[in-house]
């Protein structure tokens, strides 16, 4: 590929990075007496997962850790950031770009967010590009890679539930897949570029190809099983018809499987590891079922079409053509069976899914190139052909070009404004200006590695957000530290205001409803924030003990109250806090709470809504 058809890839994905982004761009100059845009803010007016990645991606590779000492003054990371590593460290040098151009927290995660949509819709125009073997058109590109990103969700819906999936608002409400950070962007990313670079080398077999191809492979097998599951998968079924057909054993498929094999076998062992982790005995993921309990989903037999009918790519060459209908097949073998493994539906939705659009995509673009010439044909024998060829001529002309580019944009803008409009009045993405007032003042006076408290669980998102340092009370799956040490250090800050006991008394009167009462709010129109205390109580079930996907927990709610064996729990965490010491650099607390014990701190900084205490010197 030219240089020039990589900048018009480039330039179009882009593009449509912007579009696709839009409702965060449109609430970042929002900064008044009232509330803050900000491109991630905290459960308390958003839902979703980017907390969990952009935090992995802040840490890099010390993301990575089995395990942490309870006293330990970074409690960061987990097992399982192990076990993609490799995407995570990728994540981070793009937020070191981000950072290194835009020094405000605020506007390198805003960059962050762009980068990686950018690095997606490019990856999914030149696989699809690659798969056609044709250059494409800035019209082109920005056609394949909008409307790809923008249905991606529904056609795997679709697929995965077995009826026409159509709800774009739906799949657009909260942080869909194609703009979350990290999982499954740029996993998608990399399964894209390993396909892309593989079937380029094999069209042109050169050593720098096969590098690029080799190495890409490695990465994804150790960044993404769900992807890497799928073009392994087809890549062997490739390896064996070929082998087959034509008694020919192919070298290069030997050397690229055995880099993704690698990377697999390295993300596997660590997956070992997860797994014997307390982290890992909770949450279970990847875990297969076993053969006894295998599940089938038939609508992924739908994908027989493409494969048995016409042809995938614009390739000549008989092999590539092979691989991708190869990898189709692959990827629709991993969605029929994904929900015999534990969360196996993520193996489909954020993995196979990609490799299927693409190869449909470009299905069906050859099958539509294919029809223009036999109309060709057709219009030759009728004596039509001056007439298509005129106005042939006229739609590839310059200004043509550019008519169709700016269509396809204006296409675009309105449907993405469709599928996820802007609501003006809504506090989803916003944050209160005073929060974010002490937010900068604390990301001025904090290093890397340093830990800021707060009685606020609202403070555990932000802190990692828009501050050098990391949150003191960390939330679940997020810290290396065991799940009593979390939960002693969450009571341990609730102690340091005069209001603790009441606030204990809170959590372990929290109900199942309280919890149904903050999702309806949450997934409704977010007119304003949710009550505080109501909310500290609910994100502490839902964020720190994680109880709808923690195994030990998921019944903690099943009498519609708090178990008592948890109650218990709490209160012997309780009666053993005052007994610990810990070091953090500052203590954020809510202004009007008191203090339990003011000698132990001076006052730094102070607005109408928040305090922060620096401690004295000695252990607190």
């Amino acid at each position: 590929m030219k240089w020039s058809s990589l900048a018009v890839v480039l330039t179009a994905a882009f593009f449509v990075a912007i579009i696709a982004q839009h409702q965060m761009l449109l609430r970042l100059p929002v900064a008044n007496a009232e509330r803050v845009g900000v491109p991630l803010a905290s459960s308390r007016t958003d839902l979703g997962d980017n907390y969990l990645y952009f935090s992995l991606t802040k840490r890099g590779a010390s993301a990575c850790r089995q395990s942490a000492e309870p006293d330990d003054a970074d409690p960061g990371g987990n097992a399982l950031a192990c076990t993609y590593l490799p995407a995570i460290i990728v994540n981070h040098f793009l937020l070191a770009v981000a950072y290194w151009v835009l020094p405000s927290p605020r506007l390198a995660l805003v960059a962050l967010l762009l980068l990686d949509t950018t690095v997606l819709a490019a990856a999914f125009c030149l696989a699809v590009a690659v798969l056609v073997n044709r250059r494409l058109s800035i019209a082109a590109a920005m056609a394949m890679c909008g409307f790809g990103l923008l249905l991606v969700d529904s056609f795997g819906l679709t697929f995965y539930t077995g009826h026409l999936y159509t709800n774009l608002r739906a799949d657009w409400s909260s942080e869909p897949n194609p703009i979350r950070l990290l999982n499954p962007s740029i996993f998608w990313a990399m399964g894209l570029v390993a396909l892309a670079t593989f079937v380029y080398y094999v069209e042109r077999p050169k050593y720098f190809a096969l590098a690029a191809a080799a190495m890409s492979s490695f990465l994804l097998g150790a960044s993404s099983i769900s992807v890497a599951l799928s073009f392994g998968l087809g890549m062997l079924l490739c390896f064996t018809v070929i082998a087959l057909r034509r008694r020919e054993c192919r070298r290069d498929f030997i050397l690229v499987g055995l880099a993704l094999g690698v990377g697999l076998a390295w993300q596997m062992f660590q997956f070992r590891h997860f797994w014997a982790s307390e982290l890992g005995s909770q949450i279970n993921t990847g875990k297969f079922a076993g053969f006894s309990d295998l599940r089938f989903n038939p609508t992924f037999v739908w994908f027989a079409l493409p494969i048995c009918l016409g042809r995938i790519t614009g390739s000549k060459d008989k092999v590539v053509e092979t691989l991708a209908k190869c990898v189709l097949g692959a990827a629709a073998l991993v969605g029929a069976f994904c929900n015999s493994v534990d969360l196996g539906s993520r193996l489909w939705i954020r993995g196979a899914d990609i490799y299927a659009l693409a190869c449909t995509v470009s299905w069906l673009w050859v099958t539509a190139m294919g029809a223009s010439e036999k109309l060709l044909a057709w219009a030759s024998q009728r004596r039509q052909v001056d007439r298509l060829r005129i106005m042939l001529t006229f739609v590839q002309t310059k200004h043509m070009r550019w008519i169709s580019a700016l269509s396809i944009l204006a296409c675009l803008i309105g449907a993405y404004s469709y599928a996820s409009p802007v609501h003006t009045g809504s506090w989803r993405g916003y944050i209160d200006r005073e929060k974010y007032d002490a937010l900068e003042w604390l990301n001025a006076h904090t290093r890397p590695g340093e830990t800021v408290a707060s009685t606020d669980i609202e403070d555990s998102f932000l802190i990692d957000f828009y501050t050098h340092a990391e949150p003191f009370r960390p939330l679940y799956g997020l810290t290396a530290l065991p799940f009593q040490e979390m939960l002693m250090r969450h009571v341990c800050v609730m102690e340091l205001v005069s209001d603790g006991q009441s606030i204990l008394k809170r959590l372990k009167n929290t109900r199942q409803d309280d919890v149904n009462r903050w999702l309806r709010f949450i997934f409704g129109p977010v007119s304003t924030q949710y009550d505080y205390d109501a909310y500290q109580a609910v994100a502490f079930y839902w964020y720190v003990v994680y109880y709808p996907f923690n195994a030990q927990f998921r019944d903690l709610f099943a009498s519609g109250s708090v178990a008592p064996s948890f109650v218990t729990n709490l209160d012997a965490i309780a009666k053993e806090a005052p007994h610990r010491h810990y070091h953090y650099r500052y203590l954020i607390v809510r202004t009007g709470d008191a203090l339990s014990d003011p000698s132990r701190f001076h006052e730094v900084f102070r607005n109408r809504s928040v305090v922060i205490y620096e401690p004295k010197a000695g252990p607190n």
